[in-house]
Order: C-alpha cells, then sequence, then structure tokens
C-alpha cells in the first residue's frame, strides 16, 4: 500500500508542473480529455488553460509534444486576475494641435499609461499594483475551442509581439473554431513597433485560411501602438477562404496611438477585411469606443 502511494504522489509530482506567468506563478494541471473532437479537453481552472496553452504553444517542460490541433471546451468559468480594467483619456492642447493621454488602471490603481504629450508617471506603480497573471496567445491554433457559454475574466497580456489576441494567428493551411466564449475585463496592451501588427480580442491575423468565430463576447480595453489592424474581434481577416464571424460583441474601448495612423485599420469588430473570398460577418451587436480613428472597416 506504501508503494502504490508512494506511485501516485510521484506521478502526480511529474505532471504537476509550476510555471511563471507574469508575476506570479500558476500550477500547471493536465485536464481530463483527449483533445480529439469527440473527446476535447474539459478546461475549468486557470492551471487546466494556462496547460493547454502551453500545449498548442509547445512550451510544457514534461515532455508533452506539442499539439496545435487539440480541442477543448471549458466546463466553469475561468477569473484569472481579480482586479477590474479601466482606462482614462485625457486630451491635451498645444496650440491647434491636440493630443491624448491614455492611463490603465487596475483594481482603481494606474499601472501603465500610453502618451502622446509627456510621459506616464511610473515611479510610483509597485509590483503589488499590476496584474499578477499574464496571458500567452495561442499561436498557429487550427483546433476547436468551445467556451460553452463560460467566461475567461481578467485575461491580461501586453507583448510586443506582431500578432496578439488570445490566439496570436491561424496556421498556415488550417484554420480554427471558437465558439460560445466570452473573454470579459480583458486587457492587451501591445508595443509592436511594425506596421504589420495585428492585434484582435479573439485573433491577431487570420491568414488566408477558413475560420470560424462565432457567439464570442470582447468586453474589456486593447491599447496598441498603431500598427496595421486593430479589431475587437480579428484584427485583420485575410482573403481566399471562406470564413465566418457571427453574433460576436465587442464592449470596451480600442486604442491606437503612435505615428502610423495613416496606413492603419481599427474596427470594433474587425480592422482590416481582405479583398477577395467568402465572408460572412453578421448579427453583430457593437458597443465600444475606437481612440484615435483611423480607418474604420467595422
Amino acid at each position: 500500500m506504501k508503494r502504490l502511494l508512494l506511485h501516485l504522489l510521484l506521478v502526480l509530482a511529474l505532471t504537476m508542473t509550476t510555471q511563471v506567468w507574469g508575476q506570479s506563478a500558476v500550477t500547471l494541471a493536465q485536464p481530463s480529455g483527449s483533445g480529439t473532437s469527440t473527446d476535447p479537453y474539459l478546461i475549468g481552472s486557470p492551471g487546466e488553460l494556462f496547460w493547454f496553452a502551453g500545449l498548442v504553444n509547445g512550451t510544457l517542460n514534461d515532455g508533452t509534444q506539442k499539439n496545435e490541433q487539440a480541442h477543448a471546451r471549458l466546463t466553469a468559468d475561468i477569473t484569472l486576475n481579480e482586479g477590474t480594467f479601466s482606462v482614462s483619456r485625457a486630451e491635451v492642447s498645444s496650440g491647434d494641435t491636440k493630443y491624448y493621454n491614455h492611463t490603465l488602471y487596475y483594481a482603481g490603481k494606474a499601472f501603465n499609461g500610453f502618451f502622446e504629450s509627456g510621459t506616464f508617471d511610473s515611479s510610483g506603480v509597485q509590483e503589488s499594483d499590476k496584474p499578477q497573471i499574464e496571458w500567452k496567445s495561442l499561436d498557429k491554433y487550427s483546433g476547436t475551442f468551445d467556451g460553452d457559454g463560460h467566461y475567461i475574466s481578467g485575461l491580461y497580456q501586453e507583448s510586443s509581439d506582431q500578432y496578439a489576441g488570445f490566439i496570436s494567428q491561424t496556421a498556415s493551411s488550417v484554420g480554427f473554431i471558437v465558439k460560445n466564449l466570452e473573454l470579459k475585463n480583458t486587457c492587451i496592451i501591445n508595443t509592436s513597433s511594425s506596421n504589420q501588427s495585428c492585434i484582435g480580442g479573439i485573433c491577431g491575423y487570420t491568414g488566408g485560411v477558413p475560420f470560424e468565430i462565432s457567439s464570442c463576447t470582447f468586453q474589456g480595453v486593447i491599447i496598441t501602438e498603431v500598427g496595421l489592424s486593430i479589431g475587437g474581434i480579428v484584427g485583420w481577416i485575410s482573403g481566399y477562404q471562406r470564413t465566418t464571424v457571427a453574433d460576436c460583441q465587442v464592449k470596451g474601448d480600442i486604442i491606437g496611438y503612435g505615428s502610423n495612423d495613416s496606413q492603419s485599420s481599427i474596427g470594433g469588430i474587425v480592422g482590416r477585411v481582405g479583398t477577395y473570398g467568402l465572408f460572412r460577418i453578421a448579427a453583430m451587436k457593437p458597443l465600444f469606443s475606437i481612440l484615435p480613428l483611423a480607418m474604420a472597416c467595422m
């Protein structure tokens, strides 16, 4: 009996790993299921969600092989960061020129700012004032992620990646399905200096492959240096294939700053749509502000 107990404890120690995401560590836990379309991974905790992200991105350190095509379904609401994200906007005038300074708050405390005039004073910001858990985008995801009516709250991401969002970009030949998912109290910050950057709440860039995003809600803040395209649901839908974005909602603020706005597209639902392909973008319920507006697609 002692040997059996020792064996079980050893297996548990091997299958549970801890990785640092942002300021805090998340204990990873492999969810039940096998990741197939008929037996998806059943995700009900932050540890299981980050384990799945590690599986898709190939960053698990327990020997598990990368699987970009894994399927998953949420079984419960998941909260990553407890505090509420918000943003304030201050207008600064200099002669005939107007500038806009945006300050980001977490749990009522300013922790970051993006100023067109002056600089954000971060001298008083403590590490405890910042979100403690940071999301890493699912990169080149090509499976089905079913929220099953549940939400992920407090998702926070700050990066300089060219593509960013819950999913960064599609795979080169296979698309994905994301459905019945709500991202609430979300904060996505991107500081990429690339004029080809694509940032979206659900997905940053879809590279000419068929995909579906349906019955999804994004609620929160996206603030990014103005690149190529920014959208509440998708940054850029590249053409050439059949794609669907349907029954989606965006609530919050989409903010672009910087000097590249002459080539940029900012949209509440989709930032930019390619010129070829069959698109279905329907039944949207937007409630958002776009600051500043460069060129709206939708």
